[in-house]
């Protein structure tokens, strides 16, 4: 009885002391793997910075995600900045006259990590690839140089075979050629146009003679106001906003070309680069570019046709900012700026953004389906335009449009094309038996909600639509 009790004790003992043991170094290892993995507070911060916060309604660029942001560095919003720039549109001597200190200090971290959007390059659609600000002012001049040494050998100036050359993307620095393109149109082409980014059609109802933040203020006011008096906050806010970025973009350039020798940059029209420009203008009849400018036309120092050409070179070669340009063979507005790409580019790129046929003419919002249908009247057609004779196949093909971009993964400001389809767009006509009459966005979804065999996908996505519509104030 007392071995076994001695025993008992001896094995008690020997199983508690294990069990602590057990215990205490569970506790170190848990103490020592937090301690090692725990980031410092500063981190931690910046995580739950980094992480956007996005409206429905309100434009998120600013801060969204952009690809290749730096989140060490301070980031600013729309909002921030609108505070900080109350007024934007006293320009004084050096355009900076009616602009505090903090607004101009504010302008860097505001604009440097967006991506250069230019007039037809969608806007409204957010893609991650998109090339940034940094990127295009980093070093213009090593741009220039790739740019002149891809241009001086056959194989990247399309001499023979195919012209749609993704496989020649990096031997031929197709990056660099519309880095190059940007910089010249930010720095040379449009740097004093205010309307950057006219995508919801802001100037056409008021001729803006001497702006004022007060007069924008009112015509904002104005347009976000509904047949009831009631000002939409939501619609005020993204407008508001669209017009102080507006304001600023051609400031900020501004500010930054300055800091660059644009001599020793672009293209010279004396010996030192004519022979470049003898080879872009024969590139250009090769690629089907029109209009063709050459020694025959002059070379002036600033040609933007000349600059043109590099940017579509670079969507031969594939480069992603630049396929998203040329959804359609003609680009302009007017037939004084009309240019004309290959329907061979405007294939590839149909073909590597599935959702390009849906929006042919969305890719400057303030003319989505107004040059459409003048085209459409005048015989001329892009692709799928035939749609655009009847508003109700409009807005279902856009419906359609959205699902594709759902299905690549691509953001969009659905409130943009949800107010341009309802409220700007350009009006159409449907026959019916009473002859014609005038259809409304209500019209047109209820119209569509009744088809029968519409899919559970379309269902909800028409669904969105109607919110967004009833609460922009733009459903009926």
């Amino acid at each position: 009885m007392n071995q076994f009790t001695l025993r008992s004790r001896i094995f008690f003992v020997s199983s508690v002391a294990t069990l602590t043991l057990l215990v205490v170094a569970i506790g170190l290892i848990f103490t020592l793997s937090h301690t090692h993995t725990k980031p410092p507070e500063t981190t931690v911060t910046n995580l739950v910075n980094s992480i956007p916060l996005q409206s429905t309604f309100q434009d998120s660029t600013a801060s969204g995600i952009i690809a290749g942001y730096d989140h060490s560095e301070p980031q600013v919003t729309i909002e921030e900045l609108i505070k900080a720039c109350p007024d934007p549109f006293e320009r004084g001597y050096n355009g900076f006259g009616g602009l505090s200190e903090q607004c101009v200090s504010l302008l860097e971290p505001f604009f440097i990590e967006l991506p250069y959007i230019p007039k037809d390059g969608f806007q409204w659609l957010k893609f991650t690839d998109r090339i940034s600000y940094r990127r295009i002012f980093e070093d213009p001049i090593q741009d220039r140089e790739l740019v002149l040494d891809a241009l001086s050998r056959a194989e990247c100036r399309f001499e023979e075979g195919e012209v749609i050359r993704p496989d020649l993307r990096e031997v031929c620095h197709a990056d660099s050629f519309y880095v190059y393109w940007s910089f010249v149109e930010i720095c040379k082409g449009h740097r004093n146009s205010r309307n950057l980014r006219e995508d919801y059609d802001l100037y056409s109802s008021r001729v803006v003679i001497k702006a004022t933040a007060e007069l924008w203020d009112a015509h904002v006011t104005e347009l976000a106001t509904g047949d009831d008096d009631h000002v939409n906050t939501a619609q005020y806010t993204r407008l508001k906003e669209d017009v102080w970025h507006t304001a600023l973009t051609p400031l900020w350039y501004q500010r930054k070309c300055k800091d660059y020798d644009l001599s020793s940059i672009m293209l010279s029209s004396n010996e030192r680069d004519l022979e470049y420009f003898n080879i872009l203008a024969s590139i250009g009849q090769r690629l089907g570019i029109y209009p063709l400018l050459g020694e025959e036309h002059g070379n002036d120092i600033f040609d933007s046709d000349t600059y043109f050409i590099l940017s579509v070179m670079a969507a031969h070669f594939g480069e992603y900012s630049a396929t998203v340009l040329y959804s359609s063979h003609r680009i302009g507005t007017h037939w004084f700026q009309d240019r004309w790409v290959s329907p061979d580019l405007v294939s590839a790129n149909r073909q590597q953004h599935s959702w390009m046929k849906y929006f042919p003419t969305a890719s400057n919002l303030s003319t989505f389906g107004q040059l459409a249908g003048d085209l459409q009247n005048a015989g001329v057609l892009w692709g799928d335009t035939e749609y655009n004779k009847d508003y109700v196949y409009f807005v279902e093909r856009s419906i359609d449009g959205l699902l594709e971009l759902d299905k690549a993964g691509v953001e969009y400001d659905l409130a943009a094309l949800v107010d341009q389809l309802c409220r700007r767009l350009t009006e159409f006509d449907r026959k019916d038996g009473d002859g014609v009459r005038d259809l409304n966005c209500r019209d047109a979804i209820e119209e569509l909600n009744l088809k029968p065999k519409i899919s559970f996908k379309k269902g909800l996505k028409l669904d969105e639509f109607k919110k967004i519509a009833v609460e922009l104030g733009v459903w009926d």
